[in-house]
């Protein structure tokens, strides 16, 4: 081997070789960028082709945002109106309960005066009752008193008694002789003018005095016909009267068959009632500006409250104190109406009438009662509950 040749043979084989590892390495970086080349080539297609997706995307993104802006752009709108109606409603809230408090101080103080006022109408109440049972009271007073007491005392048994067999004469009871047993017998009865001024005696008080005035001795002579009808006699009531003729009118006793008697001269008898269907009443009439006087009216007719009294008219009246009889209602004696005033200024005009269980009273122009009383009494106390 030559040295020289062989060094160069290797220094040019050494050369083609690197050239060849130089070609090499240059056809790989080709083929590697080729590669890469085609790589990224479809790998911007695929970019391209997702931008264009997320191009779209952020599109329709931006529509919605923009929709979605607009209504939140509504909604603030909406939000501040709200916000200010909300502000509106709470000062009217706030005002509302301002008026509560007020409201509720106001209920309070209500309740208070009511609770004060309930125990006024509770305390009305009992004072009404009160009233009612006193009314009630003094009704009685008329009914307790509208007939002889039984077992009251011998003396009045035996007065009754004669009065049914010596004042009763071929079936009519006469009043003059009522009027003079009063006076004579043991119940010996005496007039006395006004005793205590409007003041009504009971029958045993008038029985104890033995003195009465005009009210007292007419409700005793009531209780008398009362006590008469209650044993069953049915007799007619027959009281005496002047006629202008030469006849007298006996008093006591019954029958002909004595030549002492009473009786009024130049009278005759007028027939009232009948017993068994009468109702007797104390009438008290004006007889001047200043005085009254008080009387028997015989009814057929029950008056039970002061709108009834007008049932009255036409009814019978005599004097108790010696059984005259006075005239009728309605023609000699007049009933005070509603529509008169004054009515105590004329004579014979009825002010007072007294029932077996009530007494009515013209007040003004209006005729008055226990029984209206006791009535306004009930319908206060209902509308109290």
């Amino acid at each position: 081997m030559q040295p020289g040749k062989n060094e160069s043979d290797l220094c040019m084989l050494a050369a083609a070789g690197s050239i060849l590892i130089l070609i090499m390495a240059t056809a790989f970086f080709l083929l590697y960028t080729y590669d890469t080349q085609n790589k990224n080539d479809a790998s911007i297609s695929a970019l391209n082709s997702a931008l264009e997706k997320t191009t779209n995307q952020l599109n329709i993104l931006q529509a919605n945002y923009n929709s979605l802006s607009q209504k939140l752009l509504q909604r603030e709108a909406q939000l501040e109106k709200t916000q200010e109606e909300l502000s509106g409603a709470l000062q009217t809230l706030n005002s509302t309960k301002s008026e509560l408090n007020k409201t509720k101080a106001a209920l309070a103080q209500a309740n208070s005066e009511l609770n004060g006022t309930m125990q006024k109408i509770q305390n009305a109440k009992k004072e009404i009752e009160s009233l009612g049972e006193s009314v009630n009271s003094s009704m009685q007073w008329f009914s307790d008193n509208s007939r002889l007491p039984q077992n009251y005392s011998w003396g009045v048994d035996i007065f009754l008694e004669r009065i049914g067999t010596d004042c009763i004469w071929e079936g009519e009871l006469n009043l003059a002789c009522i009027n003079y047993l009063t006076d004579r017998t043991v119940v010996k009865l005496d007039y006395a003018s006004d005793i205590e001024a409007d003041h009504l005696q009971s029958i045993k008080q008038t029985l104890k005095k033995k003195t009465g005035d005009c009210e007292d001795y007419a409700l005793f002579f009531k209780a008398i016909l009362n006590s008469l009808k209650d044993s069953g006699k049915k007799e007619k009531i027959k009281a005496w009267a002047p006629v202008n003729a030469n006849s007298e009118f006996r008093v006591w006793p019954k029958g002909d068959d004595t030549a002492t008697y009473l009786y009024y001269p130049n009278a005759g008898k007028a027939i009232l009632a009948e017993l068994d269907s009468t109702y007797p009443y104390v009438i008290c009439y004006s007889t001047s500006q200043t005085s009254g006087h008080c009387t028997i009216a015989l009814s057929p007719n029950k008056i039970n409250s002061s709108s009834q009294i007008y049932l009255i008219e036409n009814s019978t009246v005599f004097e108790p104190q010696n059984g005259r009889f006075l005239g009728k209602i309605a023609q000699q004696f007049h009933i005070c109406s509603t529509d008169e005033n004054n009515c105590y200024m004329s004579s014979n005009n009825i002010v007072v009438i007294i029932s077996d269980d009530d007494i009515y009273r013209i007040s003004g122009s209006k005729w008055e009662s226990y029984s209206d009383y006791l009535q306004k009494l009930s319908q206060i106390g209902a509308e109290m509950g």
